[in-house]
């Protein structure tokens, strides 16, 4: 015999089903990578986007300097690379996230540099700020 305990926690830990749970509009996410990744690519330029808004198509640009270029079209299911500016190489190509998407457009080197380096730049503005709220502090003193 199984505690009732058991039964409802077992039942609180089967998933959902995906049905009943309203999906966050795709053109949502792709504003989103807009204003937050823009340090990443030369330019995002959404085209198109599904009356339902589970579904856009959108052009990037590599800030590379090959600019190379990429129309991606983003679905639930990932982002599906429909044309490639580099002789249609990644075509075809499913990615799971975003920065799949960047470190496959520019490479896993490129893209870990540019991510290193902007996370090394917001350490040092916080340390310079932290650096100034303790000479203030030490002034007052």
């Amino acid at each position: 015999i199984t505690p009732p305990f058991v039964h409802k926690f077992r039942q609180m830990a089967q998933p959902d089903d995906e049905d009943d749970v309203p999906c966050q509009p795709i053109a949502e996410d792709l504003a989103h990578y807009q204003e937050h990744y823009k340090e990443f690519f030369e330019e995002l330029t959404i085209q198109s986007v599904s009356p339902d808004r589970q579904e856009a198509v959108f052009r990037i640009v590599s800030k590379r300097s090959d600019r190379r270029q990429l129309s991606v079209r983003l679905t639930t299911h990932g982002f599906v690379i429909e044309e490639d500016s580099q002789s249609g190489e990644l075509q075809g190509q499913v990615l799971e996230s975003f920065e799949q998407l960047l470190s496959t457009m520019d490479g896993a080197d490129s893209f870990g540099s540019r991510l290193c380096g902007l996370v090394n730049e917001q350490l040092l503005q916080q340390l310079g700020s932290l650096d100034g709220q303790l000479h203030a502090d030490a002034t007052k003193d």
